[in-house]
């Protein structure tokens, strides 16, 4: 983004957003209980770390970086604590692409982050990544690169051989009118937790 200058005027900081307020939200429940309190959950913000809008102004034209930072899905005891946030994380961007927490943004804008949930392996609520891989505002270019692991072409993006192994956990999702023209993963090196994901985008004339 250092080749860029910021709209920092127009950058909209969600990381504050309080978990209870997204519609649906699901809170973690113990014995038929919101876990530990309801007072909890009036300073509980969703974002495990951030959640940010960002306008970066390219060739005149604002281009909104829209980044997140998943919390994991597992370890979050019987409540499902973990489960939950992480879900609903994700769910957060669906619904803001949707317009159901004030008008949707304004295209051409990129979706990235580290969602911590794959759709189809792992911990997690597939059918919240998918229904955001899916989502009609959104393109998934589905990056792919050699995974160091066994030399196989994949779309895996993260790698915990003592945990839940090889997984997509990471993407970067491009608006649904940016003509896209390659995109792929790098792998650092041999032991890397994570690849690089990139994608080639055609600038709109």
């Amino acid at each position: 983004l250092s080749r860029w200058p910021l709209d920092t005027a127009a950058l909209v900081n969600h990381t504050e957003f309080l978990w209870r307020d997204l519609p649906d939200a699901r809170l973690p429940q113990q014995d038929g209980q919101i876990f530990p309190n309801a007072a909890v959950f009036e300073v509980q913000r969703l974002a495990s770390v951030a959640a940010w809008e960002v306008p970066v102004i390219a060739h005149e034209i604002p281009l909104t970086i829209m980044g997140y930072h998943a919390g994991p899905p597992a370890f979050g005891g019987r409540a499902q604590r973990n489960f939950n946030r992480n879900a609903d994380e994700t769910a957060f961007w669906r619904l803001r692409l949707d317009g159901d927490l004030g008008p949707p943004p304004t295209a051409p804008f990129v979706l990235m982050g580290d969602a911590n949930l794959d759709p189809d392996g792992g911990d997690g609520s597939h059918a919240d990544i998918r229904a955001l891989l899916n989502h009609p505002a959104l393109q998934d270019p589905q990056p792919d690169g050699i995974f160091p692991g066994d030399g196989s072409r994949s779309r895996w993006t993260g790698h915990w051989p003592d945990g839940p192994g090889a997984l997509r956990v990471e993407y970067l999702l491009p608006s649904a009118a940016l003509q896209v023209l390659n995109s792929g993963l790098i792998w650092p090196d041999p032991q890397a937790r994570h690849a690089i994901v990139w994608v080639d985008i055609a600038w709109p004339p």
